[in-house]
């Protein structure tokens, strides 16, 4: 039997649970891999034996400070907006067209439609759903500087911003997210904002003060399985082949049923079957306020783990990928 490695490389101490686990997984299904579950921030050596077989090293994020000797690395890194969007058009993936913000900009409106967000482009707010702001396209395209407050973000900081396309998906603003590890689906939840967002024929200055982002307030999660949000996801993944986990933000548009991917958060900072931003959807998950927060914490990740038995696929795509691929 060939004696191959594994070397994952996850993102810190909270994570260690989570990795045993699934390297015992692992193991029990291919003894032949060993595995080495490490933080990335720890600065280690492998002893020289271990890179005497072939090796496969997962990282996920995009820095480490381990010295790999042999076989190929798949890692995480960020990838900006545009990129994103230029990658989805090329594989056919629907997603809403964007473009760089600036005042007065013209805006077709058979690509754009008759509303537009305005989102920053530094991605830590926009996944908390701040400073995300609804506009009819027709005022935007004549929209200046001197029409908004002073302290307006768009004023304070124009050249942080990208005009999207705006998609309807309901009164209570919601969308998926879908883990993926190479491909395989490891958990589907959706999101819904509490708040009922304004009628989209109300005045613009009531539109523009709304709160239409699904994270920008208290929400609601529930976990999804529906069959085109995944094969839409596993489509990303497809587009993205190198990169180990992804997590797949999609949303549905309530009046056609059409699907678009909003971002493929391919960072790392997704697997939130520990990590703290992840915290609030496993308590509300796990049945908080009903039950103390650090029970329904405790039941969230568990409820996510059992969706679709998330670390037996995960070790099952793991060995795959290293018999596949370690040299």
């Amino acid at each position: 039997m060939v004696r191959r490695n594994l070397i994952l490389v996850h993102r810190g101490v909270e994570y260690e649970r989570d990795f045993d686990e699934i390297a015992d997984k692992v193991n029990r299904l291919n003894p032949a891999i060993t595995i080495f579950s490490l933080p990335a921030r720890l600065k280690t050596f492998l002893p020289e034996q271990h890179w005497q077989s072939p090796t496969l090293t997962v990282v996920l994020q995009n820095r480490f400070h381990l010295q790999v000797k042999r076989g190929p690395v798949f890692r995480n890194g960020a990838i900006g907006k545009f990129e994103q969007q230029d990658l989805f058009r090329r594989h056919g993936i629907p997603t809403p067209p964007a473009l760089p913000f600036s005042f007065g900009m013209p805006l077709d409106p058979i690509i754009f439609g008759n509303f537009v967000l305005l989102k920053p482009c530094d991605l830590r707010k926009t996944s908390k759903g701040e400073g995300v702001f609804l506009f009819r396209r027709q005022r935007l395209s004549s929209l200046r500087k001197q029409d908004l407050p002073a302290t307006h973000p768009l004023s304070l900081h124009p050249q942080d911003y990208i005009a999207q396309r705006f998609i309807d998906t309901g009164p209570f603003p919601c969308h998926y997210r879908v883990q993926m590890l190479f491909g395989r689906v490891l958990y589907c939840w959706r999101q819904t904002l509490n708040m009922q967002r304004p009628p989209l024929d109300a005045p613009d200055h009531v539109i523009e003060g709304a709160v239409v982002a699904s994270q920008g307030g208290e929400r609601s999660f529930v976990l999804s399985a529906e069959q085109d949000v995944l094969w839409l996801a596993a489509g990303v993944h497809r587009a993205l082949p190198v990169v180990p986990i992804l997590g797949v933000d999609i949303v549905r548009d309530h009046l056609t049923g059409r699907l678009h991917v909003l971002e493929c958060n391919a960072g790392g900072n997704t697997w939130h079957f520990s990590s703290d931003i992840g915290a609030t959807c496993r308590a509300r998950l796990g049945g908080y306020p009903a039950c103390p927060e650090a029970e329904a914490v405790a039941k969230g990740r568990l409820a996510l783990i059992g969706q679709f038995g998330a670390f037996d696929r995960a070790a099952e795509v793991l060995v795959e990928k290293t018999i596949e691929l370690a040299s």
